[in-house]
């Protein structure tokens, strides 16, 4: 729950939700965070477009949505809908090369390989009404 006390940081693409979020709870006339960092979050994906922002920017809703499947049954959240982590860990990887000499270390290039691999499955329903509202509709810079 968002609060007075609470101070909120978001990095990357926890931009978006983080906005959202507050934006959501100040129409609701809920407590607002004490304040809101946003750290090389872009809001609106209009300004330095990339290779990723045109492509969701131009490619139908329909398209998009041939990426999600569903939690297979052996798994906790069997039949969910979700955008699996290892589609959005290969988007990231292709978008952002990472050079052998970039590691000081081979501990260090493990440590960035193990965390890249723990990215979850997003939420279909969220990920589709993001790509809507973000790369369709622009809503955060535009407003209500």
């Amino acid at each position: 729950m968002l609060g007075e006390e609470l101070h909120v940081v978001a990095l990357g693409q926890g931009g978006l939700p983080a906005v959202a979020a507050v934006a959501r709870s100040a129409t609701m006339g809920l407590p607002q965070p004490a304040t809101l960092t946003l750290l090389g979050s872009l809001i609106d994906v209009r300004c330095g477009p990339t290779r990723i922002t045109e492509l969701l920017k131009n490619m139908p809703i329909e398209k998009i949505k041939q990426s999600l499947s569903d939690v297979p049954m052996n798994y906790p959240g069997r039949r969910r809908c979700v955008l699996p982590g290892y589609m959005q860990r290969a988007v990231f990887l292709s978008r952002t090369p990472i050079e052998r000499d970039e590691f000081e270390s081979l501990d260090e290039k493990h440590e960035f390989d193990d965390e890249y691999k723990t990215v979850l499955d997003l939420d279909a329903e969220f990920f589709i009404d993001t790509i809507q509202a973000c790369f369709k509709e622009y809503s955060l810079p535009r407003g209500p």
